[in-house]
């Protein structure tokens, strides 16, 4: 649209320019002459004039008419010619405030539209958002809620995944920030009466095989009454993601949470299985683009 508008000025420029006529006498012709340098009649000239002015070339007959003031001034062809001139003047005084006139109507026109159009984007806009959030309340509105009013999030949890630290399970959860976009987490949990110290996860999923490395610090650690816990939590990758999905489809998986010296094996259950595909498939729903 600014290039638009640039562009309008730029021909405004031009068309302004070319109705403007000089009346610079130093633009004027030499005075006609024949060839043993006689003055041409001032009839012959007016006549001249007025032929290029009916072809429609004012430059020219405005030229050849100062002449005929130039070189009979006292004549009557020449008050004639200063009428025609005078006439010339006008013409072009008017083609250029219609030029000028014609060029603002171009860029309010131009403003108009680019105004309209970006209300039509701003209410398009405000109306995908608008059906945005219905869809993340309409399809979270089966999970259980968690809100941290502090920070402003709501935690939206499948129904099978427990609230409390001592668990054994790996689940899913969304995060929907009160300003931003919905974001997903991954979570392994783990509860047994002796440490592990955990450092790697493997999770082997019919054929298939992954290994998570989050690093002896990134894994969480509490103990109370003789029980201990340990849990990871983190955002998914992509190749997390793949993992999920062919835990999700597996007829088997099997994870095992391994520590400096022990580990433990455990098979995921149906309920994480359905768990895990109930929150995935909810936030690719609501992360979904709009066609």
């Amino acid at each position: 649209m600014i290039l638009k508008l640039l562009t309008i000025l730029v021909v405004a420029a031009l068309l302004v320019s070319g109705c403007a006529y000089s009346s610079d006498s130093k633009s004027d012709p030499p005075p006609a002459s024949s060839v043993n340098n006689e003055v041409t009649p001032a009839d012959e000239l007016l006549a001249r004039g007025k032929a290029k002015q009916e072809e429609g070339d004012d430059k020219a007959a405005r030229r050849t008419f100062r002449s005929v003031i130039r070189n009979h001034p006292d004549s009557a062809e020449a008050a004639e010619a200063q009428l025609l001139i005078d006439q010339i003047d006008e013409k072009a005084a008017k083609e250029k405030e219609e030029a000028e006139a014609a060029v603002l109507r171009e860029i309010e026109e131009a403003e108009a539209a680019a105004l309209k159009e970006q209300e039509e984007a701003e209410a398009a806009a405000k109306q995908k958002e608008e059906e945005r959030a219905v869809k993340i309340k309409q399809t979270l509105s089966a999970f259980r809620k968690k809100v941290d009013e502090i920070k402003e999030i709501e935690w939206y949890y499948d129904h099978a995944t427990s609230e409390y630290i001592n668990t054994n399970d790996i689940h899913l959860y969304i995060g929907v920030p009160k300003h931003g976009d919905p974001f997903l987490r991954l979570r392994i949990r783990y509860t047994a009466d002796n440490w592990l110290f955990i450092e790697k996860y493997i999770i082997k999923a019919d054929d298939s095989k992954y290994t998570m490395l989050p690093g002896y610090f990134n894994v969480q650690r509490d103990n109370s009454g003789g029980e201990i816990w340990e849990w990871y939590d983190t955002s998914p990758t992509s190749n997390e993601i793949e993992m999920i999905r062919s835990i999700i489809e597996s007829e088997q998986t099997t994870l095992r949470h391994e520590g400096s010296q022990y580990y433990n094996d455990r098979t995921i259950t149906n309920s994480e299985k359905r768990a895990l595909k109930n929150v995935l498939d909810a936030y690719e729903l609501i992360t979904a683009t709009n066609p």
